[in-house]
């Protein structure tokens, strides 16, 4: 079952969260000040009001924001990042990924490459979806960038 609803920002739950090793990223719940503009997408049709929305600073918030979902029963979506456009210059990104660095669903942090989970590493170049949220990747043609989520939302 989900959950449609949560306690206040001061509500333990919330609290667990914010304490969860260290979490440096933000916590906006739909009571603050930041939470209206942080939950905005580009498409103005769609109006999601998620329940709590975390704001990752590292890899390590982004596996204590899906733990925290996953013991709340919270619906998960991932906001942010991105490997930019490449494609006209060095062919799609998928191809020219090295290394990929995860958070997968149980909120593990993980590495794919062709020697370490080759499996995982194949479908993140293209072989389906919903694998993880990815928090850094190395790059072969381009050198490396990151990227790591803005945000983790839950409904």
């Amino acid at each position: 079952m989900i959950k449609r609803s949560m306690p206040a920002t001061d509500g333990p739950e919330v609290a667990r969260l914010r304490r969860r090793r260290g979490f440096e990223g933000q916590i906006l719940l739909p009571g603050d000040g930041a939470y209206h503009a942080a939950r905005r997408v580009w498409n103005a049709m769609v109006d999601r009001r998620p329940v709590v929305i975390a704001r990752c600073a590292s890899p390590t918030d982004v596996a204590a924001a899906v733990r925290f979902a996953r013991t709340e029963d919270l619906e998960i979506g991932v906001r942010g990042g991105g490997m930019g456009w490449l494609a006209r210059r060095h062919g799609l990104a998928c191809d020219n990924v090295a290394r990929f660095e995860l958070v997968n669903a149980d909120g593990e942090l993980l590495h794919a490459s062709e020697q370490e989970n080759p499996d995982l590493y194949w479908g993140l170049r293209g072989g389906g979806g919903n694998f993880g949220v990815v928090t850094d990747w190395v790059g072969t043609a381009t050198g490396r960038a990151t990227t790591c989520a803005s945000s983790v939302t839950t409904r």
